[in-house]
This record gives C-alpha cells, structure tokens and sequence, in this order.
C-alpha cells in the first residue's frame, strides 16, 4: 500500500508528461530540448551530442566550479569601474558561494541520512555535468541551483555552532557583499 501511494502519482506524472509531449512534439519522448531552436550557432553547437552526454562534463566542470571573474575594461586599457565583472556564462561556484564548502564538514559523520544526501548531490550533479548547456546569461552556476538546500542541511549537520568562527562569519558575510558589487554593477543586468 505504501509502495502503491509512493509510484501512483509518479506514475501519473510521467504518463501526463508523455503525453503532453506527444500532444506538443507529436512524439511522446521528445521533450523540445532537442530540437528547438536556439537562436545562436554557439549555442547550437554546444549540443552537438545530444541533450546529456559524457562529453559535455569537462567543460561543465569548468563552468561550474572555475569559471573565473575577470578584468572589466578591456585587453591592455587602464582598470577602471566597475574593475571586475564575470561572463555571461557564469562564474565558479566556489567564487559564489564559498560557503558552501563547509558542507564537506558533514563528511565526517557517519549517519546513514549524510550519506544519502551526498549520494543524491552526486547523481545530481553528475546529471547537470552532462548537460548540454552550463547554462547562459546568469551570475553563477545556474543549474546548481538544485543542489542548494541539499547543500544547505549539510552545511546545518556539518557545523557546530563553535565551528562557526569568526572567521567563517567574514567569509560568508565578504562573498554575499562580493556578489551584490558584481551583481549590481553586471553588464548582463
């Protein structure tokens, strides 16, 4: 009974999916993500296997996690304001929210719901690595958004209260500030 309560509205979802898929694409797996038009050659050649593939990892990898912020005049002009900016493709995780990293602290403990909270970041970020697209025009890795409140409780189940230092205080308080100038002075905006 519980197991029929779990898969019924899944069941239900996916076959409403499926057809709205049919009703719109005329093929019930077709979902649009791989035949719409992109409107930019870059863009369509970034799919140019398909919508997931392995081959789209490293340089997802890059978008996500290195993709660095970078003088905002232009090549060999004198710095001026707003003196830095990111790419429309994004900019690190790392760099956005540094924060994050204390999620790590989690790893430590050995309850049976951390490791399954890092698995599910695992398979999901995995997912997103083989997307065609990093994802454009945004401030920051847009679709690691889905992995934030997952992140969130480990950073909740990894920090103790006196592991919150000073220190991690100004980190968290420094980058949230860094993020409003780049924010507010972006040329995407």
């Amino acid at each position: 009974r519980a197991c029929a309560s779990f898969l019924v509205p899944i069941l239900i979802t996916t076959a409403t999916l499926l057809w709205l898929n049919y009703v719109r694409f005329g093929n019930p797996f077709d979902n649009g993500y791989a035949t719409n038009h992109l409107g930019s050659p870059l863009l369509e050649s970034m799919r140019t296997d398909g919508v997931f593939s392995i081959l789209y990892i490293p340089r997802n990898i890059f978008f996500y996690f290195f993709m660095p912020f970078f003088d905002a005049g232009e090549a060999g002009s004198p710095l001026t304001f707003p003196f830095i900016t990111y790419s429309s493709w994004g900019l690190s995780f790392f760099i956005v929210a540094p924060f994050f990293l204390y999620a790590a602290k989690s790893l430590r403990l050995r309850e049976l719901f951390i490791k399954q909270l890092w698995l599910t970041v695992a398979l999901t970020l995995l997912v997103l690595l083989s997307f065609a697209f990093p994802g454009a025009a945004q401030f920051g890795p847009r679709y690691i958004l889905d992995l934030i409140p997952l992140l969130y409780l480990l950073i909740l189940y990894g920090l103790t209260p006196p592991d919150l230092t000073r220190t991690h205080q100004f980190i968290i308080l420094a980058s949230a500030f860094f993020n409003v100038y780049l924010v507010a002075t972006s040329p995407f905006v």
